[in-house]
């Protein structure tokens, strides 16, 4: 997966978890590399046998920052490939993303220290 060139905070230190499902199997943590030059996160063992057709596959991808602006990003590219790195499938255009604003509702604050006299 490439992600867009302006769009996304891309970096390793941030990244804490990949997790698939569906085509993946039952969900479960996922072994990655990633390449922050190339803006690219490479799933090792996505799926680990032969999977039915018309399967969907859901990817979780945990800590990458969203963009600070609310307009469709850039598309993100997908490249599906067998052990030995050959292309299988290659999505380069139609995926995007939309940041939604979003409020916070009905939060509560106390002070864990007591307030001085």
């Amino acid at each position: 997966m490439v992600f867009p060139a302006t769009d996304f905070t891309f970096e390793s230190s941030r990244l804490t978890q990949v997790q698939g499902f569906g085509l993946f199997g039952s969900l479960r943590d996922m072994q990655y590399s990633m390449d922050e030059s190339q803006r690219s996160l490479k799933i090792i063992n996505g799926i680990e046998g032969y999977r039915q057709a018309n399967v969907t596959g859901k990817i979780i991808i945990n800590m990458v920052k969203n963009p600070m602006n609310r307009k469709t990003s850039d598309t993100f590219k997908i490249y599906v490939t067998d052990s030995i790195g050959e292309k299988l499938a290659i999505i380069e255009n139609g995926i995007t993303y939309t940041a939604r604003s979003g409020s916070v509702q009905d939060w509560k604050t106390s002070s864990t220290v007591p307030y001085p006299n």
